[in-house]
């Protein structure tokens, strides 16, 4: 449970504290937010990444699926690089401020973004044998 704090913690914090962003692309009318919120809000590509990714997270930890290799995420949401994600997710906070009418509907999509990167986090601990590592320094008090 505290390996899923943890992740959650980094995932959520992370990309609005460390994020370097071109401001001028920002949105800054409702107008502009809504417009991404129906670019971004696409149920079909959802599916498609969640088929494609079923509990992503937990996949990749040891122990648990010990056979469990990443692979290649080909659809449309998987081909997205963290940094586009992540500047999503920062523009639809600023959106969240902008249009509080709409704000479920942003909190909704930066929640299906939160999970995209909690598993590419996942992911890339598993690539590179760092769980073990993770949860050794983490169980030490590591913070």
């Amino acid at each position: 449970m505290k390996f899923a704090s943890l992740i959650f913690l980094i995932v959520v914090l992370s990309p609005r504290a460390h994020a370097q962003t071109d401001s001028s692309s920002f949105p800054r009318t409702v107008e502009q937010c809504r417009a991404a919120a129906t670019e971004w809000n696409d149920p079909v590509a959802w599916e498609e990444y969640k088929k494609a990714n079923p509990d992503a997270t937990a996949r990749y930890i040891p122990n648990l699926h010990p056979d469990a290799v990443p692979h290649q995420d080909s659809t449309k949401i998987g081909v997205r690089s963290v940094r586009e994600l992540v500047l999503r997710r920062i523009k639809l906070s600023a959106c969240e401020r902008i249009d509080a009418k709409r704000l479920e509907t942003y909190c909704e999509i930066d929640r299906f973004y939160l999970r995209v990167l909690s598993d590419r986090y996942a992911n890339f601990l598993a690539r590179h044998q760092l769980f073990q590592q993770f949860m050794s320094e983490d169980d030490q008090g590591g913070r």
